[in-house]
Order: structure tokens, then sequence, then C-alpha cells
């Protein structure tokens, strides 16, 4: 059996972020990335405005990523 340490999401929409951030809160041993070709998408998703609302999913979000749990990239040649 093997451990999963990573885990990669593609396309940072409506499904991929609150997904991602939930992932991210309840694994808190796996790194947790997601990668999206929407640039404005990311930078939203990497700013105090995220570009969708989900009940409570900003403080979550927000709490994820400064941990480092959670990156979002829009370039997949890290």
């Amino acid at each position: 059996m093997f451990e999963i340490k990573k885990i990669c999401c593609i396309g940072a929409g409506y499904v991929g972020g609150p997904t991602c951030s939930v992932i991210a809160h309840m694994c808190p041993e796996i790194r947790v990335t997601v990668v999206g070709v929407n640039e404005s998408r990311i930078n939203a998703w990497n700013s105090p405005t995220l570009p969708i609302y989900e009940v409570n999913i900003k403080q979550l979000f927000v709490l994820m990523f400064f941990v480092f749990l959670l990156s979002l990239l829009n370039n997949l040649h890290y």
C-alpha cells in the first residue's frame, strides 16, 4: 500500500477551489495544489477577494492557504 502525499486538482473553478480547500482542511498531511489555465481566476483565488461565494469558504480557504496546505498555480511548469 502507498501513502498519498500530494494531490493536484486541474481546474480552479466552482468545484476545484472549494473541494480542494476542504481536502486540505480535512487531510493536513497531504499537500494540495490547484492548477488552472485562467490566470485571472488563479489571481482572484490568490487575492483577498475570492472568485466565488460559498458559506464559510473564505475563512477555510485563507486558513489553508496561509498554513501552506493549499497552493494555486496557473503555470504547470513549477
